[in-house]
């Protein structure tokens, strides 16, 4: 359980961002002909921010809930989906039941369960699959029931060794990419953690390099990264006509980085500037 302080934090953050994703909203509602996107992209970073924070307080109910809500403006930002007076009212909707799933959540008081699926289903509806152009242009990727194309995507995650001081957790970035398909193969890279007397309790050692099999667009993917893709180094290469599955792989003892110059997909000499 996250300890009180953490719970204060949170709440005070998650109060300032409601407020900034309500006026924004409002906003949207007065002219939804005329879409400013500063503002889509002030009201998005407030959704991801509070789905982000729920998630590393342990508030899962809270970080599932708003990530309906951050993929419709997603939709939204990406001009992906038109803004529509129902639209609206739904998002005003989810954000009113989201002020109380937080303080109910924080005060350990029952959920409106039946309130939350209803709502969580009607924003479902809005924010319907939409390929985008890398799906679209492929022929060789997976259907999946639904006429969703599956993809195939290899990550590189390097993080500063601050990372934590600014309120990122890599692990939580790994969450959430495990929630958005299937992980097909992760190596953690360790060579960087130096032995016990010089380790810095609060840097971050580590890196991660990923392969995930997934419906969601490559935008969704990036959207993870948001708010630490400027100082870190974050990338993410679509590979799904290049990839099989490598089922027998021994990844411990095996870098992703080895496995992806066997099949083709990078050069050693990529491997070796990385």
């Amino acid at each position: 359980m996250p300890n009180d302080e953490l719970i204060q934090v949170f709440m005070e953050e998650s109060e300032e961002e409601i407020k900034e994703l309500e006026a924004g909203l409002i906003s949207l509602e007065e002219d939804p002909d005329n879409i400013d996107a500063d503002n889509i992209g002030r009201i998005f970073r407030s959704a991801h921010t509070i789905k982000g924070s729920a998630g590393m307080v342990g508030f899962e109910d809270v970080a599932n809930f708003t990530h309906n809500l951050e993929n419709i403006l997603d939709k939204v930002r990406n001009n992906e989906l038109k803004v529509t007076k129902n639209l609206i009212t739904s998002l005003l909707e989810g954000v009113d039941f989201l002020k109380g799933l937080i303080s109910a959540t924080i005060n350990k008081e029952d959920i409106d369960s039946a309130k939350m699926q209803s709502i969580t289903s009607r924003l479902k509806r809005f924010a319907s699959p939409l390929l985008d152009e890398a799906d679209e242009s492929s022929t060789e990727t997976k259907v999946v029931p639904g006429g969703v194309k599956e993809r195939v995507y290899a990550i590189s995650m390097r993080f500063r060794p601050d990372i934590f001081m600014t309120g990122q957790d890599p692990l939580m970035l790994l969450h959430e990419l495990y929630d958005m398909g299937e992980i097909v193969e992760i190596y953690a890279h360790t060579e960087g953690i130096p032995d016990f007397y010089a380790l810095k309790p609060t840097n971050c050692y580590m890196w991660w390099e990923i392969i995930i099999r997934t419906e969601q667009p490559l935008s969704n993917l990036k959207n993870v990264f948001i708010f630490v893709e400027d100082e870190n180094e974050i990338h993410i290469d679509d590979i799904t006509e290049k990839y099989t599955d490598g089922g027998n792989l021994d990844l411990a003892e095996k870098p992703i980085g080895e496995i992806l110059v066997e099949k083709g997909i990078i050069k050693e000499e990529d491997l070796i500037e990385a």
